[in-house]
């Protein structure tokens, strides 16, 4: 982790104060795009160890805040698939 000191020469971690990516909001996008369904990307969801169902998946990317914590990083694990999965064909 890459830190600096600030006036007072305490250590200020500029990672800490990064936003999260909202992860609804990406998936809400591709999908509005066409880019691949809310079926397409709850199986990949499923197929990383994901838990909740597709309900659950499609309320998060429609902005209801259903998926929490581990859920959403598997998530984000299953769009990075999707999108390289395009990269290559």
């Amino acid at each position: 982790m890459h830190y600096r000191k600030d006036k007072h020469d305490q250590a200020v971690f500029p990672e800490l104060h990064m936003k999260e990516p909202d992860v609804g909001a990406i998936a809400r996008s591709l999908v509005d795009a066409g880019r691949f369904t809310v079926m397409e990307l709850w199986l990949q969801y499923w197929a990383r160890g994901g838990n909740a169902d597709i309900l659950e998946v499609d309320a998060f990317v429609r902005d209801v805040p259903m998926l929490k914590g581990v859920e959403v990083e598997v998530l984000a694990e299953a769009l990075n698939d999707l999108t390289e999965d395009e990269m290559w064909s």
